[in-house]
């Protein structure tokens, strides 16, 4: 349970440390900036929260109204000190986000993510504090399970979710960058990748097939020759990847095999 005084108290902007538990990773500076122009005029309306530490204060909701009253000038501010532990300090940060302004996708499951990891809250009560449902959570959690580089092009081109989705079905890396270039260049609807991505797993679904029979014929040929054959020919397969130079012929007759191979100085 989280502790408060209830009273406003104002604190020097020096004495204030960043959240170290901070959701958001990027901040629009003319968001900013226009918080600070409207904090010049009427000051800050909500007070911020913050926690006592050994330097001062940590700031645990109100990051963006922070950077704000720097811009401004202002010297001090006013805040709600709070007796709070570290995980309710992160999962505060992350329902504040969610209430003032959407976090990007990204941010949300990596927030989820360390709350369930690193401050051990059980996926039940999280779902209950933030107000979410499982789907919901689940579905932030396995975006995880795409690579950083694909991560990347995913915001560069700023997805939307329904995007991100079709893209998870597809387990491969190379072929989702592709794909979200294609998105980016072609202008595609949620409805054309769908169709997209449903084309390429169909298209890798025949060529594994394809390698799958392949493979089985091969392992048949070789059951089919006798063993002295394919001992002959790993030998030499094993000469030519040692850097040797071998030419290999086999001729075969009603009584015997002939091997003809030739290595050369």
């Amino acid at each position: 349970m989280i502790r408060t005084t209830q009273k406003i108290k104002m604190i020097p902007l020096k004495e204030i440390l960043p959240n170290p538990y901070q959701a958001r990773r990027k901040f629009c500076h003319t968001d900013i900036e226009k918080l600070a122009e409207s904090i010049k005029e009427v000051g800050i309306l909500s007070p911020l929260i913050v926690r006592r530490s050994n330097f001062g204060f940590e700031l645990i909701c109100g990051q963006r109204r922070l950077r704000a009253a720097v811009i401004a000038g202002l010297e001090e501010i006013p805040a709600i000190i709070v007796r709070a532990g570290d995980a309710q300090c992160a999962q505060l940060s992350i329902i504040e986000n969610l209430h003032r302004k959407n976090l990007e996708i990204f941010e949300e499951a990596e927030s989820f993510y360390n709350l369930m990891m690193f401050h051990r809250i059980k996926k039940e009560k999280l779902q209950k504090s933030l107000s979410v449902s499982p789907f919901f959570l689940n579905d932030r959690i396995r975006i995880l399970s795409l690579r950083e580089n694909v991560r990347k092009e995913i915001e560069n081109c700023n997805l939307p979710e329904a995007i991100i989705k079709e893209l998870l079905r597809l387990h491969n890396e190379e072929k989702q960058i592709a794909i979200i270039k294609r998105i980016n260049e072609e202008n595609f609807s949620p409805e054309d990748v769908r169709k997209l991505i449903s084309s390429n797993l169909i298209n890798m679904s025949q060529k594994q097939k394809k390698r799958r029979i392949s493979d089985i014929n091969k392992e048949k040929n070789c059951q089919r020759e006798p063993i002295y054959i394919n001992t002959v020919r790993k030998t030499v397969e094993l000469l030519k990847s040692n850097g040797a130079k071998v030419e290999y012929a086999q001729n075969e007759t009603e009584k015997y095999t002939e091997f003809i191979i030739k290595a050369y100085k």
